[in-house]
């Protein structure tokens, strides 16, 4: 019998502590469970932010797509218009290269600078020489007139740009200097002195380039080569845009200075008459003057005569001492009298 209770003593024992881990074993379970429960939770958090971001990024992205593709179209169309315009230009560069329209570009542009610059009166357009020929414009001075030509051959110039190796280059720098030497004897048959014009011409360049280029040839070792110094022999004074305005400025100058001359000249000229009328006028004062001290003179000597008269008049006569002397009675101022 006790040995059955310390049996059961014994299974009871054994029994609560299995059911004390089981109950550990619960409470841990439970605890894992919480745990479980709020990684559950914060996992779900994060995902929810995740997918905003995600969401936030896709529409960002949609834009920058929807921009770029926007301002790739721009460009495109940019481009076909950058294109259009190189045709353009290009267009108007082969037109140019014929003499007819870079004739008349050059007289276009010259036109606007001398229009600008200079008063109508003085500048003539296509002015006509004696033997038909005629230069692009006239600028007039006095009575001279300065010549200048605008139809420069552009040709000339492009095969120096065009040119790829030195060898080339060279070949086209003398092919260039012997146009412009023939075109400088062109326009250097517009200076004719006996049609008024002055002793030079102007040769209008297109280009500062162009005229730099002429510049540059100064300094070849070969004669034949150096444009500038051959223009200056011939009289011929090369202009770019920019020396061609200061130029006509300084003309500008000078035509001012001649108006101011002229005016001056003038007014000299209407002093002069004002002297010579005063003068006149001082001697028609002078012989007035005159007139009046004679008249004045007169004046007091007939005052003088009359008085001499009045007192002959009342001065008592004696009737009978003069009764017999009546034919040889005088007047004493007949004389005066008859003298004035």
């Amino acid at each position: 019998m006790e040995t059955t209770i310390v049996l059961f003593a014994g299974a009871l024992s054994a029994l609560a502590v299995f059911a004390a881990a089981i109950w550990s074993l619960i409470v841990r379970l439970r605890s894992l469970q919480s745990y479980a429960a709020n990684s559950d939770r914060h996992l779900a958090d994060t995902l929810g932010t995740i997918g905003k971001i995600l969401d936030r990024s896709d529409s960002s992205q949609q834009i920058t797509l929807g921009q770029l593709n926007h301002q790739v179209g721009e460009l495109s169309a940019s481009s076909k218009q950058l294109s259009l315009e190189v045709n353009r230009l290009s267009d108007l560069r082969e037109a140019l290269i014929s003499p007819g329209p870079r004739g008349g570009f050059g007289e276009a542009v010259l036109e606007d600078l001398l229009r600008d610059a200079l008063p109508a009166n003085v500048i003539k357009f296509q002015h006509t020489f004696h033997d038909g020929s005629r230069v692009d414009a006239t600028i007039r001075v006095n009575d001279r007139l300065i010549p200048i030509d605008s139809k420069f051959p552009l040709t000339a110039f492009d095969g120096i740009t065009k040119a790829e190796t030195d060898d080339m280059r060279t070949s086209a720098r003398r092919k260039f200097a012997t146009d412009i030497r023939r075109h400088i004897d062109a326009v250097a048959e517009y200076i004719r002195p006996a049609e008024h014009t002055v002793d030079y011409a102007l040769m209008y360049i297109p280009g500062e380039n162009i005229f730099h280029e002429i510049l540059r040839t100064d300094r070849h070792e070969n004669s034949d080569m150096q444009i500038w110094r051959y223009a200056h022999e011939q009289r011929v004074i090369p202009s770019s845009p920019n020396t061609l305005l200061l130029y006509i400025q300084t003309v500008a100058l000078a035509l001012r200075g001649l108006s101011v001359e002229h005016s001056a000249r003038q007014i000299q000229e209407r002093l002069a008459t004002l002297a010579q009328q005063a003068r006149i006028a001082t001697g028609d004062v002078a012989i007035l003057g005159t007139h009046l001290r004679n008249a004045r003179s007169k004046q007091e000597d007939l005052a003088r005569s009359l008085a001499e008269f009045r007192d002959w008049l009342e001065k008592p006569v004696d009737l009978d001492a003069t009764s017999t002397k009546t034919g040889s009675m005088d007047n004493p101022t007949s004389t005066s009298l008859r003298s004035t």
